[in-house]
């Protein structure tokens, strides 16, 4: 099973966001303040709240908890669920799973997006260049390609032009992930990524959690 909790943070006020701040308390805080933009640090902090949250509502403790990380960076809980964060535009999004899982969301706004997908896989190249309004395909191709090397765990940085995420089924290293885009808002693309097995269907739930966090 995995779960994508989301919210949007232009609906969260600001008394709460300074709560869910205390609530983490000051070692998290002092990390949060480093962040410049308003957005990013609200996105963060609700990030918090919502793994914490998620735990509480499955029995797994009374919500506080410790984030480790792993060798490529990427923050993990000790004692599971696998989770992985997204932020972009006002939305935030949480993916809880038994297994491995990345997750994406990414806002259409404009962007000069031409020179990023020059460095995309030549297969995404051509699939852009067939069509005429390529902006929604261009952001829906890049939050599955996100969620994917997030999943994988080698990071966007080290993967952009070495993996097609046109199918739903891609092998790396001899393991099938399984790619799917997930609708949460028309003016955004998302996408959730997790290993394939023939032996087990992995379902996956969208939530929106704005009700939790009023």
């Amino acid at each position: 099973m995995t779960d994508i909790w989301y919210t949007r943070i232009d609906t969260i006020s600001e008394t709460a966001f300074d709560r869910y701040k205390q609530e983490l308390g000051p070692r998290f805080a002092s990390e949060i303040d480093r962040y410049k933009l308003v957005t990013d640090r609200q996105s963060r902090i609700v990030a918090r709240k919502m793994i914490g949250l998620y735990l509480m509502q499955h029995g797994l403790g009374d919500g506080s908890f410790d984030l480790l990380l792993d060798a490529y960076k990427k923050p993990y809980l000790e004692s599971g669920p696998h989770f992985n964060i997204s932020h972009s535009g006002h939305f935030v999004l949480v993916s809880f799973s038994d297994q491995p899982v990345g997750v994406d969301v990414e806002e259409k706004k404009e962007l000069e997006w031409e020179s990023i997908a020059a460095m995309m896989h030549e297969e995404e190249q051509h699939c852009l260049g067939l069509l005429e309004e390529t902006t929604d395909i261009f952001f829906r191709i890049w939050a599955r390609k996100e969620a994917f090397l997030k999943a994988v765990g080698s990071g966007i940085l080290n993967g952009i032009g070495e993996d097609c995420v046109l199918d739903d089924l891609l092998e790396k290293e001899g393991k099938i992930w399984h790619l799917r885009d997930v609708e949460i808002d028309a003016g955004y693309a998302a996408a959730v990524c997790t290993p394939y097995s023939s032996d087990r269907e992995t379902n996956v739930t969208v939530t929106n959690i704005n009700p939790l966090l009023k």
